[in-house]
């Protein structure tokens, strides 16, 4: 089992290399692990697919997890016990989870939904749907909010730095071309990347437009 890559196919030559492992973990040389142990959790009265999760710390004390499935927000403190956080209402999908606090005492759950509903935000005692504004995916971007909405058929991204129930946000960014959907928004080092149904482009900190992906 010595100098595999767990892979099917390796090179020649070397007799001690392993192939793959199947219901153990063989990334070690010469020692076999139990893989990860996978607890199953149920989740009352949830219908659909795990779309989100999210981990907040509630009023400064509180670690919690989020999970959305559905219509529906799941909150546990201890990883292991689910219980109903929050019921959006018919008609609602949520799509993303993020926290971000913006110049807020506490940090928010910011919660997208599919278009054609408007976004949640949740400061650990309440829930609220934003008056106007539709957000279907979330990205915190260092010390700002972006959402992805839908306009009118258009797709457009929009930025926030103060967060909050009440978040003001700032005018929508094009993102390619505006009748093709976005998709998903997903951050990674300085920048997120904003997938399209045609392309996928690179958001960064006070961008006043979106690249496009080679």
């Amino acid at each position: 089992f010595t100098g595999g890559m767990g892979l099917r196919d390796q090179m020649p030559g070397i007799v001690t290399r392993y192939y793959y492992a199947l219901g153990v973990d063989a990334r070690i040389p010469l020692k076999v692990m139990p893989g990860p142990l996978l607890t199953t959790h149920s989740l009352a009265s949830s219908s659909g697919t795990v779309r989100a999760m999210a981990v907040m710390k509630v009023a400064g004390t509180t670690w919690t997890l989020f999970v959305g499935v559905g219509q529906r927000v799941y909150s546990s403190t201890d990883g292991s016990t689910f219980s109903l956080s929050q019921n959006l209402g018919a008609s609602r999908v949520i799509t993303s989870m993020v926290v971000y606090q913006g110049d807020q005492t506490n940090p928010f759950l910011f919660v997208g939904v599919e278009a054609g509903q408007k976004f949640w935000s949740y400061d650990g005692t309440t829930w609220t749907e934003h008056a106007t504004l539709e957000g279907v995916h979330f990205v915190a971007l260092e010390d700002e909010l972006w959402r992805s909405y839908k306009s009118s058929n258009d797709w457009f991204v929009a930025k926030s730095t103060d967060g909050g129930a009440t978040s003001t946000w700032a005018a929508g960014i094009q993102v390619g071309d505006r009748a093709t959907a976005i998709t998903e928004m997903i951050p990674y080092d300085d920048r997120a990347y904003v997938f399209k149904e045609d392309q996928v482009y690179t958001l960064q900190r006070n961008a006043s437009s979106v690249a496009a992906e080679v």
